[in-house]
């Protein structure tokens, strides 16, 4: 018994597309797994890229860095350290009322700007130079040093009624040391150290007009005063 031509033809086609369909199935679902994975691998290496160029472009704005440190570190940074000020020459032609050495190389002397105005000038590297500190209303008459970097000034205001003037050379400056509450001008000093020394003090004349005159004592803080034995 002969088969139909026909039939045959009808049936092969379709028992081959049924064995190649189960495969192509497989590879469809397959591909879009591994397309997605490809994608997301491009993406998160894409990200790591480009947050490490960030950066390096940015190296302010990295883990835990806050917009008031950054200013704060580049404030102190950039400060400039605080100007010292530079003395100056002693003028030609100032008036100097005294002067002390403590070396043939070291020393200090009281200047007159003006007749009204007392500056001090340290003599060092060969040459006199202002300190940088000028006393309006003050007339400074006698100085006294007993070392390099200690030493005594002395004198009184314009108005005497305001009391005596006294200044300590200490740690590289002069400063103005409190006095007794009376009036006084200081005429001479001689210094001892830095907590000890004795100015010779002009007083107010007395009930009969004479001069007078005082030994101020200075000795930690503390002042004593003596009478001379040449008050007129």
């Amino acid at each position: 018994m002969e088969r139909d031509p026909q039939s045959t033809d009808r049936r092969a086609p379709a028992v081959v597309h049924a064995d190649d369909r189960p495969s192509a199935a497989g590879a469809a679902r397959g591909r879009p797994y591994a397309a997605i994975a490809t994608v997301v691998t491009i993406v998160l290496l894409s990200a790591l890229l480009f947050g490490a160029l960030a950066a390096r472009r940015h190296p302010d704005a990295g883990l835990g860095a806050t917009g008031s440190v950054t200013p704060t570190v580049r404030s102190i940074a950039t400060t400039p350290p605080a100007a010292t000020p530079t003395p100056l020459a002693l003028p030609s032609g100032t008036a100097v009322v005294s002067m002390a050495m403590v070396s043939a190389s070291d020393g200090w002397a009281i200047a007159a700007p003006t007749a009204s105005s007392a500056a001090l000038a340290h003599y060092t590297g060969g040459r006199w130079m202002l300190s940088g500190d000028t006393y309006e209303g003050v007339s400074l008459t006698d100085i006294a040093m007993d070392a390099h970097d200690d030493g005594w000034a002395v004198g009184a205001h314009a108005d005497q009624d305001s009391g005596g003037v006294v200044l300590h050379y200490s740690s590289g400056r002069w400063d103005p040391v409190p006095t007794p509450p009376i009036p006084f001008a200081g005429v001479r000093v001689w210094a001892f150290s830095p907590s000890q020394a004795v100015a010779l003090a002009a007083l107010p004349k007395g009930p009969t007009g004479a001069a007078q005159s005082a030994l101020l004592r200075y000795n930690n803080g503390v002042w004593t005063e003596s009478g001379a034995p040449w008050n007129g």
